[in-house]
């Protein structure tokens, strides 16, 4: 009987510590909504005369949708996270940050190797894709392929003492397999943001034959595996867009300017004729660099937004 309690108490346990995390997981992401983690840019200064905008470009990942942290969390081994966050003294921004250390580590040993010949490099919540994860962004390298080579870096880490543990460098392991598994981030992905109100505010606008002002491109640097099951799980966010641009699909990605050029001269557009949303400053400057209208989104800055779209003459200015 005794021993049926311990098992039972033991169960009861375990219950209380995986709700805690969630719950510290979910408040966390509440937080995070609340308020912008940064300054909020400022607008770019109005142009001198009113903008003729035909085309709104539009990026995908922190722009209309956010991975949900909790789940990527439980992809990655939520009672090997448990322990690294309460027995391992570390807290969940330790964790977040050993993601970003894995992604640096990546990018200097392949740097090494090879330099990227972009004017910018692509990053990842601000730290730089390597060479191996661009190939991939373009569709030049399979999640398959990526995934052995990431899993090769990790034993690398192991082998050059990195990893405080044998958990740290499982939680590695699997963190590489959850960020390269295209249903695994298909899944993450389940947070609609407000910005899909400001596109949809536009899509509504019609010229006087009815038809809708704006051409719509979302465009995406989103490796070919991923593609089809974001298209599957926000139909309502894709069907806003006339077009939808993978970098995976075209071999082109932001902040490459062919990108772009690709998207005008597909158009018939000029720089001045669009305007484009996007979360990555690397992404908004090498738009702006080409006379493209640039918009930094930005979490929990949307009033900008509106100002920089209403200074284009797109939405009525806010009281």
């Amino acid at each position: 009987m005794n021993r049926l309690l311990r098992v039972v108490l033991g169960f009861i346990g375990l219950g209380i510590v995986i709700y805690a995390g969630r719950s510290l997981l979910i408040s966390r992401e509440a937080s995070e909504l609340e308020a912008p983690t940064e300054p909020c840019p400022l607008p770019e200064p109005p142009p001198d005369e009113p903008a003729q905008i035909k085309a709104v470009m539009c990026g995908l990942g922190d722009v209309l949708i956010k991975s949900s942290s909790y789940k990527l969390v439980r992809s990655i081994g939520l009672g090997d996270v448990m322990w690294y966050t309460s027995t391992g003294g570390h807290t969940t921004d330790d964790l977040k940050n050993m993601m970003f250390s894995f992604i640096d580590y990546m990018a200097e040993v392949e740097n090494k190797e090879k330099r990227s010949s972009s004017k910018r490099t692509p990053t990842i919540k601000g730290h730089p894709m390597s060479p191996a994860m661009i190939l991939w962004k373009k569709g030049k390298l399979s999640s398959v392929a990526m995934l052995e080579i990431a899993l090769l870096h990790v034993e690398d880490m192991d082998r050059n003492g990195v990893f405080e543990s044998e958990v740290e460098k499982r939680i590695a392991t699997n963190m590489a397999k959850a960020l390269l598994d295209p249903e695994t981030q298909a899944k993450s992905k389940d947070e609609i943001l407000d910005s899909t109100k400001i596109i949809r505010m536009l899509a509504s606008q019609k010229d006087k034959s009815g038809k809708r002002k704006y051409i719509f491109i979302l465009v995406s640097n989103t490796e070919t595996e991923l593609i089809p099951l974001l298209t599957q799980r926000f139909p309502n966010i894709f069907n806003i867009f006339d077009d939808v641009i993978m970098s995976g699909d075209i071999g082109m990605m932001k902040p490459d300017e062919d990108i772009y050029d690709y998207i005008l001269e597909k158009y018939n557009l000029k720089p001045s004729e669009c305007v484009f949303l996007d979360s990555a400053q690397e992404n908004i400057e090498a738009a702006e660099d080409i006379g493209i209208h640039s918009i930094k989104i930005q979490k929990g800055c949307y009033k900008q937004v509106r100002t920089g779209l209403a200074d284009l003459g797109m939405l009525p200015a806010s009281k």
